[in-house]
């Protein structure tokens, strides 16, 4: 499976990417919505793990996916993601899953892996 992490925070990438990796699927790694866009054009992943919010960027994770999903419709999308507003909440579950920054160690690998089926 080809996976995307875009997020400004490495630890994300060391976390998850390398456990992804272990279990044979190809992960590439993005610090910038516009990177990952970019790419995405090239090359569709299967699913995007993302952050929301990217400071002093001017694209951010939510516009990059919505993006993403306009190209691929089967697109699996999973927020990680320090936002806990109800409205910001409800509106990143419209295009995806969500999953609090806060929960990444208790949850996140178990999270992936049902999306990974």
């Amino acid at each position: 499976m080809n996976i995307f992490i875009v997020d400004d925070d490495c630890l994300t990438f060391d976390l998850i990417g390398e456990y992804l990796e272990g279990m044979g699927h190809n992960v590439e790694s993005f610090t910038t919505a516009e990177g990952a866009l970019y790419k995405f054009k090239q090359n569709k992943a299967d699913l995007v793990i993302s952050d929301v919010f990217f400071p002093s960027k001017t694209m951010q994770g939510d516009s990059m996916a919505h993006e993403m999903l306009r190209l691929k419709p089967d697109l699996k999308v999973l927020f990680i993601t320090g936002l806990d507003n109800p409205e910001n909440v409800r509106r990143l579950e419209e295009m995806g899953e969500y999953l609090h920054k806060s929960y990444l160690m208790q949850t996140g690998i178990q999270k992936i892996n049902e999306l990974l089926g």
